[in-house]
């Protein structure tokens, strides 16, 4: 038991501040939700994925998000699907992913535990010390905050840079490791799976300068290691090489496009200097806005530098280094943007658009700050590992950078809420085969938001049928279309008989300031019959209907 208590440690610290940061969560789950950008989304991924798999409906294009129309988006968050179908008989859709979702910082920082073991020669509490700091940096809290489940999943990379050390030391299980990993990972974050080719390629650069008089054995192993990655990302690429998003989003809009002087887009796609060592200037307005995260925390990295420079060297410093500038100079992207605004300074991940690299369709550079945090992590390892009380000078390093993370990420803790209605929501389920009917979910949305389509699917997620809850690609044009297609069935004669003609077995009425309810409570009274539910969340059951998706709505061309 005593060997394992520092990475037990680890693992219950990081369980207790996550806890914290989410309180009162933790008590209710599948009861309540994190108001936040994008975790209800990702829950009802993995409830689609769920029935597409094992049930009758198409996986993509569907209308189940957006009903009536027909969709295409490939699906990420592979690990955290594939996690909480495992816990889906005992828990159920929402908080079988909720758990996986809270549980994705401690594992991160547990992962780092073997990849420690194996680079450095620090003992096993300095080792749970830097593991912490990786498990609750600044991005990944931040992550936390705005709901990424697939981005929460940075226990990946060190795990695959562990599986590429094996395999870069002839062990027979390190290939099985490596295209497993790889596998995985680029089907739960693009970002970090296009990563790992330019991981693996420097990893087995270091390697083999330091081990050149190895001869050609050594360098076929490296190349094969490299081979076997791209490979192995090849169906990933496919994958999410398929039918475009029917809206280019201006959020994501590639950093490289940016003309010299232009503003930055906000939140930043690339990572400026002063997002590196200050963190945001401006906190989040709302539960629901995206705040990009790329600080580094800079009392970690004084405190590293200083331990470095006291005691230079140390088994694991190379890729440590590597890992921490090579983060750092992917994430500010292909030109240096200083303030607000893009410049002409070229940076090494211009190269990476020479050749196309996938990351400049994405353009969402600043996330690669992971490794940056994950280099600095271990670097604290190996700082710590050559002083005379390393462990403890570790610890309060560790300690000090959490607390700044906490607060460079705030506010916490992040606020939740009941899910409204929940059993009148949960008593709309039903089987798999046949889905039969659709869920109107009224207020309609009036154009992209986070919020409104986080809330509706959220309900989706516990009534797990076909919605009208947009996606955040809805065109303005669409939704006025889309009001007026419901109008046209509510003011027929018989209104319910209309909306189960177009496929709609339920109406569900939840008031979402500031969206306008057009149609009220009293009006879907007199047409539909009196309502299950309560305030919050109210509920007509029009009777079995046949769906009946739409590749476009009548009227919806802008």
């Amino acid at each position: 038991m005593r060997p394992a208590l520092p990475a037990l440690t680890v693992l219950a610290l990081g369980a207790a501040v996550v806890a914290a940061l989410t309180w009162p969560l933790p008590l209710h789950l599948g009861a309540w939700h994190l108001q936040d950008a994008f975790s209800a989304s990702h829950a009802w991924v993995a409830d689609h994925v769920f029935q597409a798999t094992f049930g009758d409906r198409p996986l993509d294009p569907t209308a189940a998000a957006g009903y009536p129309v027909q969709r295409h988006g490939p699906f990420i968050g592979l690990a955290p699907i594939l996690a909480s179908w495992a816990l889906r008989p005992v828990a159920g859709p929402l908080a079988a992913f909720q758990v996986i979702h809270l549980a994705s910082l401690p594992l991160s920082a547990l992962a780092l535990w073997p990849l420690l073991r194996r680079w450095t020669d620090a003992d096993r509490w300095t080792c749970a010390a830097a593991c912490l700091t990786f498990g609750l940096c600044p991005y990944l809290l931040s992550t936390l905050s705005i709901g990424e489940t697939p981005k929460l999943q940075a226990w990946l990379l060190p795990l695959f840079l562990w599986a590429t050390a094996r395999w870069l030391d002839g062990e027979a299980r390190g290939a099985a490791w490596l295209v497993a990993l790889t596998l995985v990972t680029g089907f739960t974050s693009p970002y970090y799976g296009l990563a790992l080719p330019l991981v693996i390629v420097a990893h087995c650069g270091l390697v083999g300068a330091a081990r050149w008089r190895a001869g050609w054995p050594q360098r076929l192993r490296a190349a094969g290691g490299v081979a076997l990655v791209a490979a192995a990302l090849l169906p990933v690429y496919l994958y999410l090489s398929g039918p475009p998003r029917p809206v280019e989003e201006g959020l994501m809009r590639p950093a490289a496009a940016g003309q010299v002087g232009m503003a930055l887009p906000l939140p930043h796609p690339v990572a400026t200097p002063r997002d590196l060592l200050l963190g945001n200037a401006l906190p989040a307005r709302s539960p629901y806005e995206i705040v990009h995260m790329a600080y580094l925390g800079l009392p970690l990295l004084l405190g590293v530098v200083a331990l470095l420079a006291l005691r230079r060297g140390g088994r694991g410093l190379g890729p440590g280094i590597a890992l921490l500038l090579g983060g750092v100079l992917l994430a500010m992207g292909p030109n240096l943007a200083l303030g607000e605004q893009f410049t002409a300074a070229p940076l090494p991940a211009t190269v990476l658009g020479w050749i196309g690299y996938p990351f400049l369709r994405g353009g969402m550079w600043f996330r690669l700050v992971v490794l940056a945090s994950l280099g600095l992590s271990v670097l604290l390892a190996v700082a710590a590992s050559r002083l005379p009380r390393g462990a403890w000078i570790a610890w309060a390093l560790a300690l000090v950078h959490v607390g700044d993370a906490v607060r460079a990420t705030g506010p916490w803790p992040k606020p939740s809420r009941a899910v409204p209605g929940l059993r009148a929501l949960a008593e709309m389920r039903t089987s798999m085969n046949p889905m039969d009917g659709a869920v109107l979910h009224l207020p309609l949305q009036e154009g992209p938001g986070w919020a409104e389509s986080q809330k509706m699917l959220l309900a989706a997620v516990v009534h797990g049928r076909y919605t009208t809850g947009l996606t955040r690609d809805v065109q303005t044009p669409e939704a006025q279309a889309m009001r007026r297609w419901v109008a046209e069935a509510v003011d027929a004669p018989d209104p319910a008989a209309a909306l189960r003609a177009r496929g709609f077995r339920y109406v569900v009425l939840q008031p979402m300031p500031p969206l306008p309810i057009r149609i009220s409570r009293e009006t879907l009274t007199e047409k539909l019959g009196e309502p299950a539910g309560g305030p919050g969340l109210w509920r007509w059951d029009l009777g079995p209907a046949t769906l009946a998706p739409l590749d476009t709505l009548p009227g919806a061309t802008p």
